[in-house]
């Protein structure tokens, strides 16, 4: 028998899929070996059948630009080498992964062209709930068009490679440039065992290296993978680069006291078996960086790519920042629904069962999840079938759980809801209303809780910060999985006071303002200690008044600070006050862009002028500079658990450069920025207040009153301190809160233009357009009155206030509070409750007026909780109430504010979106884009 003979006997179907692996060259040469298959060369109907494995099943929308075009070129220019590209492919760009999508245009004759186009998938940020990606083209693989001159019998090369760059990748407006490319800006990567790791210190200091979890994950490398995704391009090697050798050249003192860490890649350790077959996007020398922006996006972190730090780094991994290798993702839909066990199932105790447990198989598959700061991320659900788990691992990640970490499993026990007959089910129904499910709008048996582990850690993942709290899962019906995390022991749930059973100290969160002011100020006496906090002490942070304990020492402190700003003197501050804001003004006309920096040049110079005397001209001022730095320190140190430290206090007496001591590093570079802020503009005072020449301020009263009291005592340097440590503290406490309130209104005026458009009509009535606001005009604009009000409530300037700490143990409501608990008023939760202020997202200042538009009393007063509770409310309130006053009146007589466009022209999106901390801040990224314009109705 003839090798053709032989030939002609294979199946169609064998042929068909030895083609996925050969050329195209080859399938022609291979059917026309046997004069039975040759005349397939020319038969569409072969070709048709191998288009449609690719989704293409009609040629009209591809032959709108080509009318002659054929099953035969589809295939063989097209789809042949670039079919198995089509759906999802996953990238292992550190920390935040990313996903692109491969499809066929055939869309319309407006697309212009016909094809495959690459897109990226980009999720709105900061959702509560899951969102669907919106998507932006990166790559365009086209057939020549008629106009290009290229014949369509030509070979696969004649195929045009287009990149799209959009030219606003911070925002990504569709404004794009496209770039004619050749195919090799496609690679396919051989198999690799490049790997990440991350370092908090030198190596030589004993600091371990921690490994990014490897993407795909291996327990998903196997299911994930399958070879007929791959494009048939030649394989490329690309040498492994080690970039270990350079941690010895990081600067390790200045990124350990800022608690950052080094990203780096190098080989995986040995015997690590290696990563698959994946892609990579070269992108165009021109448009590298924006480019790289939108396939391998990074945010601002605690994470430094070493090659930023050693230049050498840099070099040796070919002068580019890293390109993501893409992974396919299954294209096989996840099942459309849960699907019930057999009616044979019984449950572990051979009772008959109301509700029948999920098969967690049908949830194995791509999921939608929300993950707060970090937004919409895509999650791969797999049953491990050796452990009965179900598993989610993250395809997308964040800088505290990354993409290739696994974030949650769910062990499939009985389900906690619904309770076997006859048992209480109450706490059980308490726990699923509190995950937001409202079962009187639900099937109760579409509900199933289970209990389960997540997955927590700091920025970087790294090993020793990776925490595992237990989770309670929902999964509702066929499409929807809710989860709740518990970070410490919940006694109390969905009341005003909730308890926290935490390592070394109970937690008690105040959520009401009966609650606080029950506690706080009724009892004064037992709750106005504070919360010891190492890491405050180890800034030299004890220093501030409200970080004190309830002592003696505090009460002097207080007294001296009290003597100083109280409500009856603090007026003498206006004329600081209203002078500044009007250079404010004329800052803001000179740099329109600079708004946000201006913001925080005034509120520095008023506090710096009416404390010390000292005229501030420029935001380089030495004193500027120390100050924000020494706040900076306390805003992190003054979180609640932000540190370990605190729960482990033994830490402290280990010196910093054991591993694992990042706080002690961390408070030590922060230390001398708190003495100078103390010391240096103190000592400047005293010697002008010697030499005659200190302008009049508050140091300059305090130096005077104990030199005429106290001179010649020993009792003068007690008070000396004692003035060096309130003055310090008035300096440092006001900059940062009262430069938050006061961008918080700038963000809910251009929210909320309807507020600023009946302001103005009020300053115009009342101030005129000939003259600016002054403090006296107040008395006449109750409007003016209730923004000031609306400000200090829409977005509390410290979320959490300052913990408290109970002297003594307590009981309030039947519930026993141990001694020493710390003690956290929700001030945001208090501010934000509908039963005193309805509709607590909007902007309202008017929920503060009555009928006849005058300040309503019976309408809670939110400084009552903005500035803090009992015999630890804020000293400084009224000067700071001062200030935000004149602030927002003559911004709004003078300007109109709105959202404004970006670099591109485009309008910008505002977002209420803060940034963490003691003192919550709006987000820079919002903030600059606020625009400040000449209201028409001024004069000035």
């Amino acid at each position: 028998m003839s090798s053709s003979a032989c030939f002609s006997s294979i199946p169609v179907e064998l042929l068909y899929h030895i083609f996925r692996y050969i050329s195209v060259s080859d399938i022609v040469n291979v059917l026309s070996v046997s004069s039975f298959y040759r005349p397939l060369v020319a038969d569409e109907t072969i070709w048709r059948d191998l288009c449609s494995r690719y989704g293409v099943h009609d040629l009209t929308s591809l032959r709108i630009h080509d009318p002659n075009r054929s099953y035969f070129t589809v295939y063989t220019q097209l789809l042949h080498a670039y079919g198995p590209l089509l759906g999802l492919w996953a990238s292992d760009n550190p920390f935040q992964g990313n996903v692109i999508e491969f499809r066929v245009v055939t869309e319309s004759r407006e697309v212009g062209w016909e094809g495959i186009v690459g897109e990226v998938w980009r999720f709105p940020s900061f959702e509560r709930m899951p969102m669907q990606p919106d998507y932006y083209e990166f790559l365009r693989i086209g057939f020549p068009t008629p106009s290009d001159g290229v014949e369509v019998e030509e070979s696969s090369m004649s195929l045009r490679f287009t990149q799209v760059i959009h030219s606003n990748s911070g925002t990504f407006h569709n404004t794009t440039s496209l770039y004619q490319v050749s195919p090799s800006c496609l690679h396919l990567n051989a198999p690799h065992k490049q790997a990440f790791y991350l370092c908090d210190g030198p190596p030589y200091k004993s600091h371990k290296p921690s490994l990014h979890p490897r993407f795909p994950p291996p327990a998903l490398k196997d299911l994930w993978y399958d070879p007929a995704r791959l494009p048939r391009l030649t394989p490329h090697y690309t040498r492994l680069t080690d970039l270990q050798k350079f941690l010895r050249k990081v600067r390790w003192n200045i990124l350990t006291m800022n608690d950052e860490h080094i990203l780096y890649f190098a080989p995986a350790n040995r015997g690590t078996t290696p990563q698959p077959a994946s892609i990579t996007i070269v992108p165009p020398y021109a448009e590298e960086e924006l480019y790289d922006s939108l396939l391998s996006p990074q945010r601002d972190s605690s994470v430094i790519d070493i090659r930023e730090e050693v230049p050498k780094a840099f070099t040796k991994s070919g002068a580019r920042s890293f390109v993501g290798h893409y992974f396919s993702l299954p294209n096989v839909p996840r099942p459309p629904c849960i699907q019930e066990p057999s009616e044979e199932t019984t449950n572990p105790d051979n009772q008959p069962s109301t509700h029948e447990d999920p098969d967690f198989r049908s949830l194995e598959g791509l999921w939608l999840g929300a993950y707060s700061s970090d937004g919409t991320t895509v999650l791969y659900l797999k049953w491990n079938q050796g452990s009965d788990e179900l598993e989610a691992w993250k395809v997308t990640g964040g800088y505290s759980v990354p993409r290739g970490a696994l974030s949650w499993t769910v062990h499939n026990s009985r389900p906690i809801f619904p309770c076997p007959p006859g048992t209480d089910e109450s706490s059980a129904v308490s726990l699923v209303v509190e995950m937001g499910i409202k079962l009187e709008s639900l099937d109760r048996e579409r509900v199933l809780l289970f209990e389960g582990t997540g997955v927590i850690a700091d920025e970087g993942f790294m090993e020793e910060s990776r925490l595992a709290p237990p989770i309670s899962v929902a999964i509702i019906g066929q499409d929807e999985i809710r989860i709740r995390w518990a970070y410490g022991h919940i006694i109390i749930v969905d009341s005003d006071i909730i308890f926290l059973d935490l390592p070394m100290r109970p937690v008690v969160i105040l959520g009401s303002a009966k609650a606080a002011s029950d506690l706080l100020e009724k009892k004064a006496h037992l709750y106005s200690d504070r919360v010891q906090s190492i890491m405050v002490k180890l800034m030299n942070w004890d220093i501030g008044v409200g970080m004190m304990p309830y002592t003696p020492r505090w009460r002097a402190h207080r007294r001296m600070f009290h003597q100083q700003f109280h409500g009856g003197v603090a007026d003498k501050f206006r004329p600081i006050q209203r002078q500044y804001t009007r250079e404010f003004l004329s800052w803001v006309l000179q740099e329109p862009a600079n708004m946000r920096d201006h913001v925080r040049r005034l509120i520095t110079a008023i506090i710096v002028s009416a404390t010390y005397g000292k005229r501030i001209t420029s935001m380089e001022d030495e004193y500027v500079t120390m100050v924000q730095t020494a706040v900076e320190g306390v805003n992190k140190a003054a979180i609640p658990g932000a540190f370990w430290i605190e729960f482990m206090p033994f830490l402290r007496y280990i010196p910093s450069w054991v591993p694992g001591t990042t706080s002690k590093r961390v408070a030590e570079w922060y230390k001398p920025y708190v003495i100078d802020m103390k010391e240096k503009p103190f000592l400047e005072v005293k010697t002008a207040v010697d030499a005659g020449s200190a302008p009049q301020s508050v140091t300059r009263t305090l130096i005077e009153n104990i030199s005429k009291n106290y001179g010649g005592t020993t009792d003068a340097d007690v008070y000396e301190e004692i003035a060096k440590n309130v003055t310090s503290t008035a300096y440092a406490a006001g900059a940062d809160t009262t430069r938050s309130a006061c961008l918080s209104f700038l963000l809910a005026t251009a929210l909320f233009p309807e507020v600023q458009t009946r302001a103005q009509a009020e300053l115009d009535r009342v101030v005129g357009p000939s003259r600016l606001p002054e403090y006296e005009d107040f008395a006449q604009m109750p409007y003016l009155q209730a923004i000031v009000l609306e400000t200090m409530r829409w977005m509390a300037v410290t979320p959490l206030s300052i913990p408290h700490a109970v002297i003594e143990e307590d009981v309030y409501e039947g519930y026993r509070i141990p001694k020493g608990s710390m003690i956290i008023p929700n001030v945001w939760a208090m501010s934000h409750d509908e039963k005193d202020y309805p509709d607590p997202e909007i902007f309202k200042p008017e929920r503060f007026l009555n009928a006849d538009g005058n300040i309503d009393p019976t309408v809670r007063d939110p400084t009552t909780l903005a500035f803090g509770f009992g015999r630890r409310i804020c000293l400084g309130r009224h000067f700071s109430n001062n200030t935000l006053s004149i602030f927002i009146a003559s911004v709004l007589h003078v300007f109109n504010i709105n959202a404004g466009v970006d670099a591109s022209g485009e309008p910008v999106v505002l977002s209420t979106e803060m940034e963490g901390g003691l003192v919550a801040l709006s987000r820079p990224e919002h903030s600059m884009y606020i625009a400040l314009c000449f209201w028409p109705n001024t004069k000035r």
